[in-house]
């Protein structure tokens, strides 16, 4: 898990949390601050590669994180939460020294679903059972990951393609829709059936079998849901032969107008020239797939939406 937090505003509570967070699940499983990015790596790419692979994005908030460095796009807090919600892992405020939640017109836009994520008090009187309601909060979300997705996970990958679109339908409507796997083939053309392989709601954990129309031929691939974060997030990994070859990252945000902005980043997997390779594939085909999803899942949405 990562810990973002501003030094000037509570270095002290970060490092207590930090402690209480080692203790639970290792010194190697917990990124505190620049200090853990090695001399001479690519500051933001090691942030962006260190969030990508979290299980939770844990934010320090005190009385004076609210500042007007939040405005600059280089502000590290304010690019570490940014990448968090680029990569759809569940964000976790904790509040600090009698702070309060920002409200979303405090915070710039790409902000302002934090103001929207329950967060947990961190008092000083009862730091111990508070902690520990932290560490509680990061364990259902990393000890619910898939175990035979865990390894593969670290697997080197990269950006394939990035597609967004502004749907006229509320945040929830989108989301019930999202998650809604047995309606795939009914609301995607593309989608020839969907068979799940889970029992239960949808949630971390969920598979299911999709096969895909392409140019008349069925092509069916497995898929597991490894992020979970209602209704801001959803993460896909699809698996051909059980190893993972395309991460699809689903992210929502309520925009002006009652409406909801959504955008779908695929990460493929791989190692050399194969990872070159995936890459090039995702970006020809699951790109094309992702912007017609999205624009069918519009057209439900909206019409559901009147």
């Amino acid at each position: 898990m990562f810990l973002s937090y501003r030094r000037s505003d509570s270095a002290g509570h970060a490092g207590r949390l930090y402690d209480a967070l080692v203790d639970r699940f290792g010194e190697d499983n917990v990124f505190m601050d620049v200090d853990s990015i090695e001399p001479g790596e690519d500051f933001i790419e090691a942030i962006d590669r260190t969030i990508a692979r979290a299980g939770a994005l844990i934010v320090v908030i005190g009385p004076s994180w609210l500042t007007d460095r939040l405005r600059d796009v280089n502000d590290v807090v304010r690019m570490e939460i940014e990448k968090a919600f680029d990569h759809g892992i569940r964000v976790i405020p904790v509040l600090v020294d009698n702070a309060v939640m920002p409200t979303a017109g405090d915070l710039p836009v790409e902000l302002r679903a934090l103001a929207s994520r329950n967060a947990v008090e961190l008092s000083a009187s009862r730091f111990q059972y508070d902690a520990g309601r932290v560490v509680s909060a990061v364990e259902s979300v990393v000890d619910s990951a898939p175990v035979d997705l865990r390894s593969e996970l670290d697997e080197p990958r990269v950006l394939a393609f990035d597609v967004g679109r502004r749907i006229e339908a509320p945040l929830d409507v989108v989301w019930a829709l999202l998650i809604d796997f047995e309606r795939a083939p009914e609301i995607y053309s593309m989608t020839q059936s969907l068979e799940l392989l889970s029992d239960g709601p949808a949630g971390i954990g969920t598979r299911y079998r999709q096969t895909i129309n392409v140019i008349g031929v069925g092509i069916s691939s497995d898929a597991v849901v490894v992020v979970f974060d209602p209704p801001f997030s959803l993460v896909v990994i699809q698996l051909i032969s059980g190893s993972p070859t395309t991460r699809l990252e689903y992210v929502l945000a309520s925009a002006e107008g009652g409406a909801t902005y959504i955008t779908c980043k695929g990460w493929a997997f791989g190692s050399g020239w194969k990872l070159k390779a995936m890459a090039k594939a995702s970006k020809l085909f699951d790109q094309h797939f992702a912007r017609k999803e999205l624009a069918e899942l519009a057209v439900v949405a909206e019409q559901q939406a009147r």
